[in-house]
């Protein structure tokens, strides 16, 4: 992980660099699709009894002439209860519909290529449902956050209005994750002392890119 992020700090610099030839192709307004895997990485009760099935969003996002870029947009991640981690015969999962603005900068370095990154901050409605919590509730169990994703984008331009990209973003949600949310009678062996970390998982996946009007 910490070597895949040094390559795409120097790659920035190296396509910003003073001796790096780039066209002056600059988007305006445009539309924006992700889909994506999301990985667990912090929070040991989480990484241990969840595994991330989907993470998609969708936003728009304008473009300055200086490539300073703001948006606003939704997330949708969906992470499901490894039956096979638990003791108990449970099924279930978190649903996580968010909502978000985007600030960042994007910018095209030739006819081609171009970079879209910058830093997500939203909030979660964190929904947690299985067969213990209908059997005990009749409903989802809500938990709500605050989040924030640093995010990359590298795109390459199929024409003057389409883009596909590959991105990678890592978030953060302000909230410690325990078994017991999804109605496991105990927290499964793991020390009650990590619960406060907060949740994290990696995005990695593809996206699509349609671009209404391109000042040139």
């Amino acid at each position: 992980m910490k070597r895949f992020l040094i390559l795409i700090f120097i790659l920035f610099w190296f396509l910003n660099s003073p001796g790096f030839k780039s066209q002056s192709i600059t988007p305006k307004a445009s539309f924006h699709v992700n889909v994506g895997l999301p990985i667990n990485t912090k929070n040991e009760s989480f990484k241990g009894v969840m595994q991330g099935l989907v993470n998609t969003s969708a936003h728009f996002q304008y473009t300055l002439k200086n490539s300073l870029c703001f948006g606003i947009g939704i997330n949708y991640t969906y992470f499901s209860l490894n039956e096979f981690k638990v003791t108990e015969k449970i099924k279930g999962g978190v649903q996580m519909p968010s909502a978000f603005l985007k600030i960042g900068q994007e910018k095209f370095h030739s006819s081609v290529f171009g970079t879209d990154y910058g830093l997500k901050m939203g909030y979660t409605a964190n929904l947690f449902n299985s067969d213990s919590i209908q059997a005990q509730f009749g409903s989802v169990r809500t938990i709500y956050s605050l989040y924030i994703e640093p995010q990359a984008g590298f795109m390459l331009q199929m024409d003057e209005n389409t883009t596909v990209k590959l991105f990678v973003g890592y978030v953060i949600q302000n909230f410690g994750f325990r078994p017991s949310y999804l109605g496991l009678s105990s927290e499964n062996g793991y020390n009650p002392q990590n619960f406060n970390i907060k949740t994290q998982y990696l995005t990695i996946g593809f996206g699509y890119t349609h671009y209404f009007k391109n000042r040139k």
